[in-house]
């Protein structure tokens, strides 16, 4: 039996972080604006398109993405650094944001 288009799940990996869903996965600070935020460590709770909202000690607290650098966890335990810029918007929004990146690159040449 086919996939019936479905598309396929990618493995988490750097490259792609900026393209994946969030949410679950476990996050570190590594700098904000707000000093009081570097070093909070917990799980993305929920996002939004500038925000996202950590668990942590079971407290919720909300990172505003632009002027961050964020560290979040891969599944093979090794941690990732992304800036804040680079995953602005919503996850379908970036998601969409790739496809087109793509379509552009390959119809350039």
């Amino acid at each position: 039996m086919g996939s019936g288009g479905a598309a396929r799940a990618r493995p988490l990996n750097p490259s792609l972080l900026a393209f994946h869903e969030l949410i679950g996965l476990r996050v570190r600070v590594l700098r904000h604006y707000d000093p009081g935020l570097e070093g909070l460590e917990g799980v993305v709770y929920w996002e939004t398109a500038r925000t996202l909202v950590v668990k942590s000690r079971g407290r919720l607290a909300r990172v505003l993405k632009p002027g961050s650098i964020l560290a979040f966890e891969l599944p093979d335990g090794s941690w990732a650094a992304v800036k804040g810029e680079e995953i602005l918007g919503r996850p379908e929004e970036r998601a969409a944001r790739m496809r087109w990146s793509r379509r552009a690159r390959a119809q350039a040449g």
